[in-house]
């Protein structure tokens, strides 16, 4: 067992001498050193450890050090089996522990079948936000509602992760030569516990472009031309609250809202594409 001390001399294993409990104790404590470099071990083997026959069985976490890597063999059947709680733990400064998940806004995310003040006619059954209802609602296409026409959907996450940050990416469909609309298009992050109450995830008044209640202009442009930006992709950022950051897929459902023009100088098709949601101290690997 290189790089671990012998327990007792030789000497101490003559004329019959009992061997007393400590030392199956520290001989089974130096066993586990030997794969735990975090317990004190020291063995750093120059070559790969090839686990075969029946495998080997862990009943706890598990640490690879100096990036190194567990190989099956090709062809072998040997699998690394995962209980139901068991999951690949990322340490500290893994670049897996920052990632970003994009949600589509699929078939809301045209609206150019749609006036302002209506939802996307024509369209497939949609989750919309209804300021009258307060609450995340399903409702079948045509649904008319106050103001630009709005959209719900639910986002990718990761469970007890760092939420940092959702980008709405659109496009602005035409020049507006007449101004920039009364009321430009808005956006808003939310978490829904299971009993429908919506928590807005940005609740910040000095935040730029604040309307209230978590919603937040999707442009600071002035003008017709800056509006339109050149018919180009824009996106808009979307800050979360430190206090509000941590996932818990188990307690909540998180959305991301749009509402689009409207007022005067509104005009139809607008598209949302998609929302980039943005996660640091990913804890592990685990599907989400």
């Amino acid at each position: 067992m290189s790089g671990n001390a012998r327990i007792q001399p030789d000497s101490f294993y003559c004329n019959g001498a009992p061997i007393p409990a400590s030392y199956f104790q520290a001989l089974d404590t130096a066993q586990f050193q030997a794969l735990n470099g975090n317990a004190g071990g020291t063995w750093s083997p120059s070559s790969g450890i090839g686990i075969g026959g029946a495998g080997m069985g862990a009943l706890g976490p598990w640490t690879l050090a100096s990036s190194p890597a567990i190989e099956v063999p090709s062809g072998s059947s040997l699998r690394l089996t995962h209980g139901d709680s068991d999951w690949v733990i990322l340490g500290p400064g893994h670049a897996g522990t920052s990632r970003q998940l994009r949600t589509s806004l699929g078939p809301a995310a045209d609206t150019s079948f749609a006036t302002p003040g209506n939802a996307a006619n024509g369209q497939p059954r949609i989750a919309f936000y209804s300021s009258t209802h307060g609450a995340v609602v399903i409702d079948g296409a045509g649904a008319s509602f106050v103001g630009g026409g709005r959209l719900t959907m639910p986002l990718r996450v990761h469970h007890n992760a760092t939420f940092t940050e959702v980008d709405v990416y659109f496009k602005v469909g035409s020049s507006h030569s007449g101004g920039v609309p009364t009321n430009v298009p808005q956006m808003r992050v939310i978490r829904l516990d299971t009993l429908g109450n919506a928590v807005p995830l940005c609740n910040n008044p000095a935040e730029s472009g604040w309307l209230g209640n978590g919603w937040l202009t999707m442009t600071s442009a002035t003008t017709g031309p800056g509006y339109y930006g050149g018919g180009a992709v824009q996106y808009a950022p979307y800050p979360i609250d430190s206090g509000l950051q941590l996932v818990d897929v188990s307690q909540y459902t998180y959305f991301v809202q749009v509402i689009d023009e409207s007022g005067s100088n509104a005009q139809s098709g607008n598209d949302f594409f998609e929302a980039l949601a943005k996660f640091s101290a990913i804890p592990d690997i685990r599907p989400q």
